[in-house]
Order: C-alpha cells, then structure tokens, then sequence
C-alpha cells in the first residue's frame, strides 16, 4: 500500500454522488464518460473532482491526452494507493492499463464529486 501523508481532501463543497468500479487490464482503459459528465444538454453536470483507489494490481496512467499509458510508461499506482483528481478535464482524460503481473484485472474504484 502506498504512503498515505495525512492526507485531506478538499471538495470546495462538491458533494460525492456517483460511484464506479473499471476493471483494467492490458488494454487501457477511460473512466465512464456519462459519470463524469451528465445530465442533459441544456442543464450538464460535470464532477468536478473524483476520487479514485487501486485494487488487485498495479496501474500506470497518464492525463495529458497525448499517448496511451503502457506497462512502463506513466503514473505509477500500486494496489492498495488512491489518487485525488481535480478538475473535469483530469478526469475525462484519465487513462489506465495494468502493470503487474498475476491472474484476472486490476480494479479501480472511482468516487465523483459535484
């Protein structure tokens, strides 16, 4: 598990109102679009920051929008380590694939903020 330094999240008054669990392995992988922003047309509403956890494997990602992650190229996130995305944008373009090595996907664990 990851070093966890006393961490606070700060939600500018966002509210948690969605959840989702991605299952990733060699092929990368987006969080669901229609999570992040939803809604209708005339009235969207888009999370503004989303928390999001690592299980069972290790993951790299990338935010830039240019090249997808590989196995050795990225973010590196252990299982068991949670990120802070901040921002629609972060969120849209948040790309994962797994890693490590072992049986079955790893898994993440997504909480949005709006």
């Amino acid at each position: 598990m990851g070093w966890f330094g006393g961490f606070t999240m700060g939600t500018s008054s966002r509210l948690p109102d969605d959840f989702e669990q991605v299952a990733v392995g060699e092929e990368v992988v987006a969080l669901t679009a229609n999570k992040i922003v939803r809604g209708s047309d005339f009235v969207p509403r888009e999370a503004k920051s989303g928390l999001i956890s690592v299980e069972n494997g290790d993951v790299r990602f990338r935010l830039d929008g240019g090249d997808d992650p590989t196995t050795e190229d990225g973010h590196y996130l252990s299982s068991g380590d949670c990120l802070v995305l901040n921002g629609t944008q972060a969120l849209q373009r948040f790309r994962a694939v797994k890693c490590s090595t072992g049986e079955g996907d790893a898994r993440l664990t997504a909480t949005y903020f709006y």
